[in-house]
């Protein structure tokens, strides 16, 4: 079940164990960007031991952890009534740290290669698929704010990982890199779970933030219990579910790019060579606008609608990812990024507002079980294709000017679904919020 009422009542202070909630769910987010950041800066310095291998075929165990960790999400919606929120992050967030430490012990590819699917198994059962499901159960009122602020943590877990790995890779070794990440790993998942993070409002005699009262009159709370929306099953018989997932999967290729920031800077872009301190401040500014971003496009998203941000701020990072490519000076292409970084914002906090938006609470985290896995394959498909497109033309360039025509392409189809999706269930019709 999602958010026991439908219904929103005006709310003031967020009470205290909705807040540490709140803070728990946002560390966890700080895990999950060690898959999403943390990564890449293990790129060149793996590739640098073994010459022979192309970037290609290396980064396929990011499409491994990729659909690893997509298809541990609907495993994970069905775990959840039996284990819980915090039960579910302690497995899989320890089972991820197992994987990121036996990255640290591979000397071969089938090594890499098996490593990224224990990741991937443990990161789509914890830190990719509760933090969402806990925003959607503790708050109903400023829902987008609140799931913009627990995904800065993504951005606060990358820019801390920005500025850490490079210097550390480069004075010590990748593997001890790699040590360090699967202990990160554990931390924020496994601590949080513990210390702060509580199933759902009910464990401690709450309803969720904005909900309202419960109605005394027995007939009342039965029709308020009756939350609108479609299960997991209505919504799987329409064509919009999949509409959505493949909108969903190609904005997860788009952003894969930043899979291969450090390897575009390192092969000198603009015929000049780039220090790693450049490459670093590059992500650290990067990662760090994240941490604006996010709850910005939360806030946003409260105040004009989901249809109109996303369109906005889409449509605008896709435009800016074409004039990169013709970037020529180090401070431009910074400025760039950091509009870029916009796009990359709608990456985790856009998708679960749109299945929310388009099939309602109803099933909402069985229904998220589904959809949540189309970005993380997105990503997995997408970072050896711009591999691919690097190994076959010899740079990134023609990626990038492809990117403002997919991304028309999956900014229709998510505004089309939540139009017509809606429309299914809601007496709103085609409104939006």
């Amino acid at each position: 079940m999602s958010a026991p009422q439908a219904q929103t009542t005006d709310a003031g202070r967020i009470p205290g164990p909705h807040l540490r909630v709140a803070i728990g769910a946002g560390l966890t987010a700080i895990a999950l960007s060690i898959t999403i950041t943390a990564l890449s800066f293990f790129t060149n310095a793996v590739l640098a031991e073994h010459p022979d291998w192309a970037i290609s075929t290396f980064t396929l165990y990011y499409t491994i952890y990729g659909l690893a960790s997509a298809f541990a999400m609907p495993v994970a919606a069905q775990l959840l009534p039996k284990l819980g929120s915090r039960k579910l992050l302690m497995l899989g967030g320890t089972i991820a740290a197992i994987g990121l430490f036996l990255f640290s012990l591979a000397t071969a590819l089938w090594i890499f290669y098996g490593a990224a699917l224990i990741v991937g198994i443990g990161v789509g059962l914890s830190v990719q698929y509760v933090p969402i499901v806990l925003v959607n159960r503790w708050f109903v009122a400023r829902r987008a704010l609140i799931l913009g602020l627990v995904l800065a943590g993504t951005g606060v877990g990358g820019a801390a990982f920005s500025s850490i790995l490079p210097g550390l890779i480069a004075s010590t070794s990748w593997q001890l890199g790699m040590v360090v990440v699967a202990i990160a790993m554990f931390v924020f998942s496994v601590g949080p779970a513990i210390l702060l993070i509580r199933n759902v409002p009910e464990d401690v005699g709450e309803r969720a933030y904005g909900a309202g009262e419960r109605p005394t009159d027995p007939k009342e709370s039965l029709a308020a219990e009756r939350i609108p929306g479609l299960t997991r099953a209505e919504a799987m018989k329409t064509p919009w579910l999949y509409i959505l997932f493949g909108s969903v999967l190609l904005m997860g290729i788009v952003h894969s790019m930043n899979q291969h920031l450090v390897n575009y800077l390192k092969l000198q872009p603009w015929g000049i060579n780039v220090p790693d301190a450049s490459i670093s401040l590059i992500l650290t500014v990067t990662t760090l606008s994240l941490v604006l971003y996010k709850p910005a496009l939360g806030w946003l998203i409260d105040r004009i609608g989901i249809e109109r941000a996303l369109v906005i701020t889409l449509s605008l990072a896709a435009i800016v990812v074409f004039i990169s490519a013709y970037m020529t000076l180090l401070w431009a292409y910074i400025a760039c990024m950091l509009v870029i970084a916009i796009g990359f914002a709608n990456g985790t906090v856009t998708p679960p507002l749109v299945a929310a938006h388009a099939f309602g609470q109803r099933d909402f985290p069985a229904i998220w079980g589904v959809l949540g896995s189309a970005y993380p394959i997105g990503t997995a498909v997408g970072a050896p294709l711009w591999g691919l497109v690097r190994d076959a033309t010899g740079s990134y360039g023609w990626g990038f000017v492809s990117v403002p025509i997919i991304s028309a392409i999956f900014i229709i189809g998510m505004v089309v679904v939540m139009r017509r999706g809606r429309k299914l269930w809601s007496s709103e019709g085609l409104a939006t919020h």
